[in-house]
């Protein structure tokens, strides 16, 4: 499944237009690569089930042994300003009622449109 995903990542990186003009380098320089990685996998369901520590444990990235152990220099990289594009749902007003063909309009209520 982790080789399919890397195909299909690398065949979208492909898609950008200066890409295009290099896809038979791009072939060149992935398919060697892709050729060695191994297409079967050794484990069996056996071999998970009679495992004997839990190797499934989520490690929290932001604790501070983990954080030691994956410090680097892009780490340290601080972005500029961003634009705030909103987007927050609570800033957000709900649309008026659309009124159904079937239902009358209670009166006193302004029709666009009509003379």
């Amino acid at each position: 499944m982790l080789l399919k995903r890397l195909d299909v990542t690398v065949q979208s990186f492909g898609w950008s237009d200066k890409a295009k003009s290099q896809s038979e380098k791009l072939a060149k320089v992935y398919q060697p690569k892709r050729s060695a990685l191994f297409n079967k996998c050794s484990i069996s369901v056996a071999h998970l089930l009679a495992a004997r520590h839990d190797l499934s444990k989520i490690l929290r990235t932001s604790s501070g042994s983990i954080r030691e152990k994956s410090a680097c220099a892009i780490n340290k990289v601080l972005m500029g300003r961003v634009p705030d594009r909103g987007g927050r749902p609570n800033e957000i007003e709900a649309p008026p009622p659309e009124m159904p063909p079937w239902q009358k309009r209670p009166d006193g209520t302004p029709q666009i449109g009509r003379a």
